[in-house]
This record gives C-alpha cells, structure tokens and sequence, in this order.
C-alpha cells in the first residue's frame, strides 16, 4: 500500500517527476499487455501525444489500487439480477494478463444462475480491444 501512496502523492503533483512516473507506469502496463514487438514502448522516451491518455489512467488507478475499487466497495456478482431485461455479452481474452479470464467465469455463472440472458465469448485474444483475434 506505501508503494501506491507514494505513486499517488507523485502524480498529483504535476512537475516532470511526476511525468516520468506516470510515463513509466503506463510503459510496464503496455508492454505487459501489447503482443506485437513493433509497439513496445520505450520507457526512456516519453511520447507527447500518448501522455494524455497515460496521465488520465495513471488517476484512475491509483484510485483503483488504493481503494480496491472506483470508490465505494461494489460487488457486481451480487447484484446481477437487476439485469434480467439486459441481455448481455461477456467477451474475454484468454491470454489478458490484466483481467484474468476466472473473473469472467465467475461473472457468466452469476448470470446465468440469475436467468439473465448471456452470451459468453472467450477469444484468443489479450486485454486490449486491438489483440489479435
């Protein structure tokens, strides 16, 4: 939890240290996830028009990692059955690092046993909408 503390203390602080943080957190994260060579980032070079959208995750999760959730404890699994009139699509990778494919089990089964109708998709596929498929 330091750890994360510190980071978010570090990115609400808006100076080039903080650029750089945020840079390298979001280069480990896309390196995890990106299958293609050719895209890896460079954590030594910080890319400009990337920063933006790296900056805006980089509040997000800190959120995310400090709290366990966006804000407020939320257990999606214990109120699917609001969705019964929803249908619903489950797509999940099999190789996504990020989101591990048990969650999405989990979540099918929840809604199924709560007659909601579903259609699980598990692709061959990682975390990011642009994996190949």
């Amino acid at each position: 939890e330091r750890f994360f503390r510190v980071y978010e203390r570090m990115i609400e602080r808006c100076d080039e240290n903080s650029k750089s943080a945020i840079w390298h957190w979001h280069v480990f994260e896309n390196n995890l996830m990106e299958e293609d060579p050719k895209k890896l980032l460079d954590p030594n070079k910080i890319v400009d028009a990337v920063l933006p959208k790296a900056t805006s995750v980089a509040f997000f999760e800190s959120r995310l990692f400090l709290h366990g959730t966006f804000e407020d404890p939320v257990d999606l699994l214990d109120r699917v059955d609001r969705l019964k009139r929803t249908p619903t699509w489950v797509c999940q990778g099999h190789r996504d690092e990020v989101c591990p494919e048990e969650y999405a089990h989990k979540l099918v089964d929840a809604l199924q046993a709560a007659d909601v109708p579903t259609k699980p998709y598990f692709i061959d596929s990682g975390h990011e909408a642009t994996d190949p498929v």
